[in-house]
């Protein structure tokens, strides 16, 4: 299967989408205010990030 770039998008999207939705209702985090949610997920981003395991 060939990924169009429009399909690639539209799963990034959904990606990214799916990833928020589990941190925000993640059961450790649960009582953490939602700004302190962004934070740890921003983090998690960057830790990801700093060791390529996020593609560009």
């Amino acid at each position: 299967m060939i990924l169009t770039p429009e399909f690639s998008r539209d799963c990034e999207a959904h990606d990214a989408l799916t990833f928020w939705q589990r941190l925000l209702s993640e059961e450790e985090l649960q009582s953490c205010e939602p700004l302190e949610k962004l934070l740890v997920g921003c983090e998690i981003i960057a830790a990801l990030d700093g060791v390529d395991l996020l593609a560009a």
